[in-house]
């Protein structure tokens, strides 16, 4: 994970919900392939503090909306208040190039990613891991003899594409593919990227989200 993991102030409190995103973009691929001078905290303390519409602003903006959040900034500050964010990849990746899934294809990488989150969710007793990326969802520790399938949920189709909810349990217990032992059952859901260029509709997601999640 990237490094400086934000922690809302009330994220401790009762379920603890981790936003996992992809990665941090620079414009013009500056500083590519290597972690950010700025941490993750500080790029969503700005978005809060802020009264920016830039391309940053939608994207938690999108994220808030399909947890059923008001577009006030009120409400959604009290939102993220109550939720940890981090990026999987802990490197800075350029705009719309192929550097995050160049870089999950090194097997030895995606270990690296999986170890890191499995062990910042131990830390933080984490119960639930929403990621806003299939790339991401996708690349998670492959299911264990242990564990059930996961589960598939369909929505309306967006921009000709096909879109979903995905939704998996991973238990505690060793597995092949990470070394990082979880120390209780946790629950990991996955959703297209905010950015995605076939578009975003948090209605799609919403309706689930509130009936799944407490907050």
């Amino acid at each position: 994970m990237h490094h400086g993991v934000y922690i809302g102030k009330e994220a401790a409190k009762e379920t603890r919900i981790l936003i996992l995103g992809e990665s941090h973009h620079n414009k013009n691929n500056e500083g590519e392939g290597e972690p950010a001078f700025y941490t993750t905290s500080s790029v969503v303390e700005a978005y809060l503090t802020e009264e920016e519409t830039g391309k940053t602003h939608r994207f938690f903006h999108k994220i808030a909306q399909s947890f059923g959040i008001d577009t006030t900034k009120v409400e959604e500050k009290r939102f993220w208040d109550k939720i940890y964010f981090g990026n999987y990849i802990d490197v800075v990746c350029g705009v719309r190039d192929n550097a995050a899934p160049q870089l999950i294809k090194d097997k030895g990488k995606r270990k690296q990613y999986n170890e890191e989150l499995f062990k910042f969710v131990n830390e933080n007793e984490i119960d639930i891991v929403c990621c806003f990326s299939r790339l991401v969802y996708q690349n998670l520790p492959a299911k264990s003899s242990f564990e059930n399938s996961g589960i598939t949920i369909g929505v309306p189709d967006i921009g000709g594409k096909r879109d979903y909810i995905q939704k998996f349990i991973y238990q505690p217990g060793v597995r092949n593919n990470c070394d990082i032992a979880l120390n209780k059952p946790l629950m990991v859901y996955g959703f297209r990227h905010p950015s995605a260029r076939c578009g975003f509709c948090s209605e799609h997601y919403n309706w689930y989200l509130q009936k799944e999640i407490q907050l």
